[in-house]
């Protein structure tokens, strides 16, 4: 099953990226933002997502996200299937990610289409052009999603913040919105094989407000969002558990 899977999402993958090849090039000069390259991508996700039949994505907490507002929205990373799976967040956003991911044949071409920020890990110059690209981006009305562990979590417990994504959101004057995802660490079984039957929950917190964004250090928020997402991470493990 899972070997079948893999040919589909590959011939489905080559497919959707000649067509977002050519969304991109028609639009990019309309949709600054890249709203239409966004909706695409969240198509792909269904298609991805959606072939995947015993996976259940549940999301919660969706009243706490304003549509018209932006955001520095910060995730935990459990594995690569986070990325599809903040797709199912109501808001238009560019992904922060280390700049060697762009070279990985098609999902790097889709990152630079996307506008994605990447980042060189060890530049001197990565902090600035981070908060350069980013506030362009925010001030355009796109939110920024960031791991602000800055990797994957390898047991699927919460790493300590960096407060790059901290430092974004108080230059850019916007509040920041924390999202818990649980599940995707455990839903490949040694690096290749699906699960055939796996639930995700993403859990939207609700958003450190700006007078606080603007009222603590970079040091002080990364400390308070951390907090709480690993209190909700707890508690989403231990639900999670009395179901099983």
């Amino acid at each position: 099953m899972t070997i079948v899977y893999y040919i589909i999402i590959t011939a489905i993958t080559i497919c959707l990226t000649f067509f977002t090849a050519v969304v991109y090039l028609v639009t990019k000069r309309t949709d600054p933002q890249g709203v239409y390259i966004h909706g695409f991508s969240k198509l792909w996700v269904k298609l991805f997502l959606g072939l995947q039949f015993g996976w259940k994505i549940k999301v919660e907490g969706l009243e706490n996200i304003d549509e018209n507002q932006t955001y520095v929205v910060t995730v935990n990373h459990q594995s690569m299937i986070d990325i599809p799976l903040m797709y199912a967040i109501p808001l238009n956003f560019k992904w922060v990610a280390k700049e060697e991911v762009c070279r990985i044949p098609i999902f790097g071409w889709m990152m630079k289409m996307h506008g994605d920020i990447t980042i060189k890990r060890g530049s001197s110059n990565a902090a600035k052009k981070f908060i350069t690209e980013g506030s362009e981006w925010i001030k355009g009305g796109t939110s920024i999603v960031i791991f602000p562990e800055g990797t994957r979590s390898k047991n699927g417990n919460i790493r300590r913040f960096k407060e790059g994504a901290f430092t974004l959101a108080k230059s850019s004057e916007v509040a920041i919105l924390p999202c818990v995802v649980d599940g995707s660490g455990d839903a490949i079984i040694n690096y290749c094989k699906l699960r055939r039957k796996h639930t995700f929950t993403i859990k939207v917190l609700p958003p450190v407000s700006k007078d606080i964004v603007s009222q603590c250090s970079a040091k002080e928020l990364a400390k308070l969002v951390e907090k709480q997402m690993i209190d909700e991470l707890n508690i989403m493990v231990k639900n999670r558990s009395k179901t099983i």
